[in-house]
């Protein structure tokens, strides 16, 4: 799949005309929303099997959280919201891959369901023990909310909000389910707080080693 995403982009940069790029584009979408779908599913196998490892390694945080920001601007330009992100210069151990993972998972859904506003990221370390202490990473949208019913069923695989709203908005529904497996596999802790129409906050807050 990737190496036919690779074509279309390819085509994409070729001499079109406009037709043909509008067709390309089409194709391009769909096959990003194929591959997303593709690797949600083996990820979220692989965590169903326990096969997936914490890999504790040296990252930068402010580069781990402006990594992600960087990837979601256009698209936050693109919807006409604000995305802000903050985090400090600081050198830690752990497994930035699966972190970059749930950050990634939690943006894309606060750009999906936020309409206008901002969204924001933010980040801080909580020290505990002179070697050891959490990093705690927040999202928080100004989008369309959940309802407390919901904070628990949220995190099941395959439960989207959009069934409530009229299937708006598209998904594979196994993000959140994703990003929770990740985080208590780190032995950490996802939280969420949000009001209708107010939106929504997801707090990650995982155990970490001081580099």
């Amino acid at each position: 799949m990737h190496d036919v995403m690779g074509i279309l982009n390819l085509l994409d940069e070729d001499c079109l005309k406009e037709r043909q790029h509008q067709l390309v584009s089409t194709a391009q979408v769909a096959g990003n929303d194929l591959v997303k779908l593709l690797d949600d599913v083996l990820r979220f196998s692989k965590l169903e099997a326990k096969d997936e490892v914490v890999q504790e390694k040296p990252f930068n945080v402010m580069e781990l959280v402006n990594g992600v920001s960087e990837l979601f601007h256009p698209l936050a330009i693109e919807k006409g919201l604000t995305l802000k992100a903050v985090a400090p210069d600081r050198n830690l151990i752990g497994d930035s891959e699966l972190l970059g993972h749930v950050l990634f998972n939690l943006v894309g859904n606060a750009i999906k369901f936020t309409d206008r506003g901002q969204i924001g990221i933010s980040t801080e370390i909580d020290f505990t023990l002179p070697s050891s202490a959490s990093l705690i990473i927040s999202v928080k949208d100004s989008g369309i909310g959940i309802c407390k019913g919901k904070f628990e069923t949220i995190f099941e695989e395959f439960f989207q909000v959009e069934t409530e709203l009229n299937r708006r908005f598209e998904g594979t529904g196994l993000g959140l389910a994703i990003s929770k497996r990740i985080v208590e596999l780190m032995k950490g802790r996802i939280t969420l707080e949000s009001e209708i129409g107010k939106g929504s906050c997801f707090t990650v807050s995982v155990p970490i080693l001081i580099k």
